[in-house]
């Protein structure tokens, strides 16, 4: 079970805009970095899914 766990998460040291991610947390009701990236990752792929089927432009994100 622990290989397949580290299989799905990796590590990685990134910059981020400390002002817009602690605006996702509030938005998004998380407490913690990892919750909070996690989060606006799985509603950007959903959004971009629903996007590919045929739903309005996911607001915000790039053309392409």
């Amino acid at each position: 079970m622990a290989a397949r766990l580290e299989e799905a998460l990796s590590r990685a040291l990134v910059d981020l805009d400390e002002a817009l991610l602690a605006e996702a947390a509030e938005i998004l009701g998380t407490t913690s970095k990892r919750a909070t990236i996690n989060g606006v990752l799985a509603e950007f792929v959903a959004a971009r899914r629903r996007h590919a089927e045929g739903a309005a432009p996911v607001p915000g994100a790039p053309s392409g």
